[in-house]
C-alpha cells in the first residue's frame, strides 16, 4: 500500500509539472513576435506578463485565483491552435473572461482582430463592471459578448455617466452654452461646422481660436475682454473697440462674455450667482481646405476647434440664495473637467498663468465660508496640476494618502506604503497662503470620477472638515506611465497579437491606508442623480455641497 501511495504521489507531480505554469519572467520576453503564433504561447505570455507586472495582486490574488485561472483555461487556449487574425473572437471571449474581475478601473487590453472596423478590439474592466453593476439581469457572458459586438450601450449606462460632465454643467446649471445647436453656417464663413448629435462647440469661441493648444479666458473681470499693452492686461471699452484689437493681435486673453450668448442664454445668469468669475478652455485646433469652385478647382481655408478642458472658478454673492438653488453665497467653487492645465502650459503659458492667478484670488479671500471642487465626470490628468491648483491651500506639506510600488516581479513584492503629499508652492504664489483647508470643503464626484479625479478627493477627505458628495468614483486611481521594466509593473505586449496592457505601476492608497481600487470612493454625502431636476438647471448635488458648506 505505501508503495501504491508513493506511486500515485509520483504520477501527481508528474501531471502537474506537465501543465508548465511559466515561471516568473518579464513579460517583454513576449515581445518578440516569432515567439507567438498559438493562442496557447499567447495565453502564456499574457498570463505571465500580468502575473509579473499587475500591481492590484494584493487585492485580486489573496488566496491564488491566478495560478486557479491558469490551470482552468490553459487547455481552452489549446484547443484553439494557430491564431487567425480574422477569426479572434473565440479568444479574446476567453481573454476577456479571465480580466472582467480585475479591479484596475484603468485596465484594458488591446488586440489585433481583422473583423473591427480599426482592426483592433478593446477590452476595458471597468466597463464591463459599470454595465453589469446596472444591468443585474445580464449574465457575465452576454455582457462580455455584447462589448465584443459593440455598438451603443448608452441604455446600459447609469445616467450620471451620459448625462453630468463639466460642459453640461456649465451649460444646464450656469446657462453658459459653450456647446450649440447648429447655427446658419453662412453666419461663420471661416469656421467649419463639426457636427456631433446636431450641436457644434459655440462658433464665436471657435472664431477666438488661432493655433493649436490655445486657452482662452472669460471673465466677468473683463465682460468686454482684454488686450496687451506693454506686456498689461487692460479692460476694452467700449465693446465694439475689441474687434479691432482682435484684428491687430493683441486681444486677449479675457475675450467678450457676448460670446458666450448663444441659444437664447446669456451670462446674465451666471452673474447673478457668482461675485466675480473667470471661465478657462482649452481648445485643439483644426484647419481644412474646402473647395468652393470645381472649374478652376479653387479653395477656402476653414478652420474648427474643438474644447479639451472645462474649467470655472468663482465665488458667490451674498445675497445668492435668493436667486437660485439655496447656493449660498460668500463660497469659492472650483469646476475642473480633466487635470490637463499643464498640457496648454507650452502654448498659452500667460492664460494658464492668469487663471491660476484669478483662482488663487478667490481662495485668498478670507470672508470665503468655505470651498467646493466640482470633479463630476473628471477622468485625472497630470499630478503636477494638482500641486498648481491647490498648492496655496497649505503652508507645510500635507499627507493624504500612501503609494505602493512592486520591487521585484513576484505578484506580493511590494514596497513599504510611502506618503504622498500636498507641497506648498511659495514661489507660484509668493508664500501666500489661503485658509480654505481649515474651512468646510466639498468635492463633488460621480462616477465618471477618475485617477487623479479620485486622488483629489482623497486629498478633501483627509481634511478635517472634507466630504464628498454625490455620487460613488470610479474606482481607478493607481499611478500611470512607465513600463514594467522601469518599475517591475505598468503597460507591456505580447507578440504582434496583443498591442497593448495598459495598466498602473503603482498603487495609491487614502490616508488611512486604504486601497479604493475597483471600489471607488464612497460618498459621505450621497445624492442621486436627477437627470429631469438637472436638464431643467436644479443641480441637486450641488445644492447638497452648498448645504454642507453652510450648516
Amino acid at each position: 500500500m505505501k508503495k501504491l501511495k508513493l506511486f500515485l504521489l509520483t504520477i501527481l507531480i508528474l501531471l502537474l509539472a506537465s501543465c508548465d505554469m511559466p515561471s516568473p519572467k518579464n513579460p517583454n520576453d513576449y515581445l518578440n513576435s516569432s515567439g507567438v503564433s498559438t493562442w496557447e504561447e499567447l495565453f502564456k505570455g499574457y498570463w505571465s506578463g500580468l502575473s509579473d507586472s499587475y500591481v492590484f495582486w494584493n487585492l485580486d490574488d489573496k488566496n491564488g485565483e491566478w495560478d486557479d485561472i491558469y490551470y482552468e483555461y490553459l487547455p481552452k487556449f489549446q484547443a484553439l491552435g494557430k491564431i487567425n487574425t480574422n477569426q479572434m473572437k473565440d479568444g479574446i471571449l476567453l481573454l476577456s473572461d479571465i480580466t472582467k474581475d480585475l479591479s484596475d478601473n484603468h485596465y484594458y487590453f488591446e488586440i489585433v482582430d481583422s473583423s473591427k472596423a480599426n482592426g483592433k478590439y478593446i477590452f476595458s474592466p471597468s466597463k464591463y463592471k459599470i454595465i453589469k453593476e446596472n444591468n443585474p439581469n445580464l449574465s457575465s457572458d452576454e455582457i462580455i459578448k455584447l462589448m465584443y459586438e459593440g455598438g451603443d450601450f448608452s441604455s446600459y449606462y447609469p445616467e450620471d455617466l451620459l448625462n453630468e460632465k463639466a460642459q453640461t454643467i456649465l451649460n444646464n446649471t450656469f446657462k453658459l452654452p459653450l456647446v450649440v445647436s447648429t447655427p446658419d453656417p453662412s453666419n461663420y464663413p471661416n469656421i467649419k461646422f463639426i457636427e456631433a448629435n446636431g450641436k457644434i462647440v459655440n462658433p464665436k469661441i471657435q472664431s477666438r481660436i488661432e493655433y493649436n493648444g490655445q486657452a482662452v479666458l472669460y471673465s466677468n473681470k473683463y465682460p468686454n475682454g482684454s488686450y496687451i499693452e506693454n506686456n498689461q492686461v487692460k479692460s476694452v471699452n467700449p465693446l465694439e473697440s475689441f474687434e479691432a484689437y482682435f484684428a491687430n493681435g493683441t486681444a486677449g486673453p479675457y475675450y467678450p462674455l457676448p460670446d458666450l450668448n448663444l441659444d437664447s442664454k446669456n451670462t446674465d445668469f451666471i452673474n447673478s450667482i457668482f461675485e466675480t468669475w473667470t471661465l478657462c478652455l482649452g481648445t485643439s485646433y483644426q484647419e481644412y481646405l474646402e473647395a468652393v469652385n470645381t472649374n478652376p478647382i479653387t479653395y477656402k481655408k476653414k478652420h474648427s476647434a474643438s474644447i479639451n478642458l472645462y474649467s470655472l472658478a468663482g465665488i458667490t454673492k451674498n445675497n445668492v440664495s435668493s436667486v437660485n438653488n439655496n447656493y449660498e453665497g460668500n463660497t469659492v467653487y472650483f469646476l475642473l473637467s480633466g487635470f490637463k492645465l499643464v498640457e496648454f502650459i507650452s502654448s498659452s503659458e500667460d492664460e494658464i498663468s492668469l487663471y491660476l492667478g484669478d483662482f488663487h484670488d478667490l481662495k485668498m479671500d478670507e470672508s470665503a465660508t468655505g470651498l467646493i471642487i466640482d470633479l463630476r465626470g473628471n477622468g485625472g490628468g497630470a499630478n503636477i496640476d494638482r500641486q498648481l491648483l491647490f498648492g496655496d491651500l497649505f503652508s507645510s506639506p500635507f499627507k493624504f494618502g500612501y503609494q505602493i510600488n512592486k520591487i521585484g516581479i513576484g505578484r506580493q513584492e511590494y514596497s513599504l506604503p510611502s506618503p504622498v503629499y500636498i507641497y506648498p508652492e511659495p514661489s507660484l504664489y509668493h508664500n501666500q497662503y489661503s485658509s480654505l483647508a481649515s474651512k468646510p470643503v466639498a468635492v463633488i464626484t460621480n462616477i465618471m470620477t477618475v485617477s487623479n479625479g479620485e486622488v483629489t478627493t482623497n486629498m478633501v477627505k483627509a481634511l478635517e472638515k472634507g466630504k464628498q458628495i454625490g455620487g460613488k468614483t470610479l474606482g481607478g486611481q493607481g499611478t500611470l506611465a512607465y513600463d514594467s521594466l522601469v518599475a517591475n509593473a505598468g503597460q507591456f505586449s505580447v507578440g504582434k497579437y496583443i498591442t497593448t496592457v495598459y495598466t498602473p505601476f503603482a498603487q495609491i492608497l487614502d490616508a488611512n491606508g486604504v486601497s479604493h481600487e475597483g471600489v471607488g470612493c464612497i460618498p459621505d454625502i450621497p445624492v442621486e442623480f436627477d437627470k429631469a431636476q438637472f436638464d431643467l438647471g436644479h443641480d441637486l448635488r450641488l445644492a447638497a455641497a452648498f448645504d454642507y458648506i453652510n450648516q
